[in-house]
């Protein structure tokens, strides 16, 4: 179920609301969306959410050798051992005033 415009309605924003999903880096592409509009129209709102809810999930990836064994995100690096499940939001300084 996507929330995007009911959360733009409920606080008033003007402007499009677009949800995206692209697997794993949903978040990341989101934040580059914001920035790139941010730098063309002055200012932006962007916001990443990773439900995990069912803990049978996670257990699976974990059996499955696919998630780190100490929980630590090591991507593009030699010492990478699998992946962490989560989702980060990168605040931008200086974009609302």
């Amino acid at each position: 179920m996507c929330f995007t415009g009911r959360i733009s309605y409920h606080f008033g924003f003007k402007g499009p609301a677009v949800a995206m999903d692209t697997a794993c880096s949903s978040s990341l592409v989101a934040a580059n969306a914001a920035r790139e509009c941010a730098l063309s129209h002055g200012h932006a709102l962007t916001g990443g959410i990773n439900m995990m809810l069912l803990p049978s999930t996670t257990d699976m990836f974990q059996r499955a050798g696919m998630l780190t064994r100490d929980g630590r995100c090591k991507a593009l690096d030699a010492a990478a051992d699998g992946y962490v499940r989560c989702t980060i939001l990168i605040p931008v300084e200086g974009l609302f005033y």
